[in-house]
């Protein structure tokens, strides 16, 4: 292994333990305020989340990725900027909120003003981040991150039980962003080196950074926005609940390995880059793996779901599948950005929020399982479009070995959901198993033979 994917992977591995609490304990109050909300109620959530996606996407507008990739940004500009931008981003989503509660929808719209708040607290932390980590300030991050996420679970659970509101869920998001953004704020500002230079970076590179921090953040959000327009309620809050429970499982890995991966290929020789393709394979695997063992969880916790939650384990199932194709996506786009090649990880999250959008219009048969289902399917197949595009040297075996894993992961799981779906266990897994001994022994023969070169 080489020293740069060693240094990735163990910054990697240090965010990972705070990240690790933080989503931890930020899935497990998913679970626990379904004891007090109900699929509507989380659909009313992502409802205004769906209403101000746009602006959270344009939260930062790229500025972070600039800094991290060492391209002339300074902390003070850093925060500066980013200050100002989220700021008219909150007043903007405070519009929103108004036109809600005009038209009498008083929850929701006092839930957007809420998120309306959310923006620029998220900005700061963000840019927080991202500094503390070029810095080296793992331990500290790691401590703000535990402290924060313990604090959203209680806020969370006190306002549920207390009111029985998805008030409760933007509530606790911006416990979480105050209580992460005070010891990282009060730390770096005592600590932070003085610059040489306060230069703003040329219009054209933060153009660049906006338009790539654009693309990525849109097709995480296009599909409940699609959703929350042509289905239910209870389809997008159950489609919420589940991807969120995944979406925090893959915050564990996909925000540290980004900043991570991007703040070392920044350093690196464009000919030392290649590190980014064997890097990429050693992380799906691993995710294909924890992926295999929550199936499993879930599985086993399957009786402690109340009854109106009743397709949820399914739909959780279904969704783990597609964990590894999405970890392609940030060592792939580090790699991209350090080659100053975005606009080529852009064109690939363009059609990866197409591709989202026409996808999530499966919900209009108001089956949240077949919903799920193709989402996972699309995701893996934008994986494959992403290796092929962002990694033009690489050949058909090279692209082959970089998505075993995660073909083999959206198999596995979606088997297993079949499986507990229709009953027919015995012949289900025996598919399953012949299955993955024939891509397994496959891929050990490619090795093989790629090995006696």
């Amino acid at each position: 292994m080489s020293s740069t994917q060693s240094r990735i992977i163990r910054t990697t591995a240090y965010l990972t333990i705070g990240t690790f609490v933080a989503q931890g304990l930020g899935t497990a109050s998913q679970f626990l305020l379904a004891a007090w909300l109900t699929p509507s109620d989380f659909g009313l959530f992502a409802t205004a989340n769906a209403s101000l996606f746009i602006l959270f996407a344009l939260v930062n507008l790229g500025d972070v990725t600039g800094y991290l990739s060492n391209q002339g940004w300074s902390e003070r500009l850093l925060l500066k900027s980013t200050l100002k931008l989220n700021l008219l981003l909150s007043f903007l989503a405070l519009l929103v909120a108004s036109v809600y509660l005009i038209q009498d929808r008083i929850i929701l719209g006092w839930i957007v003003a809420l998120l309306a708040v959310q923006v620029p607290l998220m900005g700061r932390t963000l840019a927080l981040y991202a500094i503390a980590v070029r810095h080296g300030r793992v331990r500290l991050i790691v401590l703000s991150q535990m402290a924060a996420a313990s604090l959203k679970l209680l806020i969370g659970i006190l306002v549920a039980a207390t009111w029985q509101s998805p008030v409760a869920l933007a509530l606790a998001l911006i416990a979480y962003s105050i209580t992460m953004a005070i010891p990282l704020e009060v730390f770096l500002r005592r600590n932070m080196p003085r610059e040489a230079s306060d230069e703003t970076p040329l219009r054209k590179a933060r153009f660049k950074w906006a338009a790539h921090s654009l693309s990525q953040a849109f097709p995480t959000q296009i599909d409940y926005a699609v959703v929350a327009v042509v289905s239910s309620p209870y389809v997008l809050g159950l489609y919420y609940f589940a991807y969120q429970a995944t979406a925090g499982i893959s915050a564990l890995l996909t925000g540290p390995l980004m900043k991570s991966s991007l703040a070392e290929f920044g350093q690196l020789e464009a000919d030392e880059r290649s590190v980014a393709m064997s890097l990429l394979r050693k992380v799906t695997g691993a995710v294909a793996f924890t992926v295999v063992c929550l199936a499993l969880l879930v599985y086993v916790g399957q009786p402690l779901f109340p009854d109106s939650w009743v397709e949820a384990p399914v739909v959780i199932v279904l969704l783990l599948g597609s964990l590894p194709s999405r970890f392609v996506a940030p060592v792939a786009e580090s790699r991209q950005v350090a080659d100053d090649r975005w606009w080529r990880s852009a064109s690939v999250n363009l059609i990866d929020t197409v591709g989202t959008a026409a996808t999530a219009l499966v919900a209009l048969t108001d089956s949240v399982l077949a919903l799920a289902g193709a989402i996972a399917i699309w995701k893996l197949i934008i994986a494959v479009i992403r290796i092929a595009l962002c990694f033009p040297e690489a050949g058909p075996v090279e692209i082959g070995r970089a998505i075993m894993w995660p073909l083999l992961s959206l198999m596995t799981c979606s088997i297993a959901a079949l499986t507990w779906s229709t009953g027919h266990s015995w012949q289900i897994l025996s598919l399953a198993a012949t299955l993955g001994a024939v891509i397994v022994t496959r891929a050990l023969l490619v090795s093989r033979r790629r090995a006696l070169r």
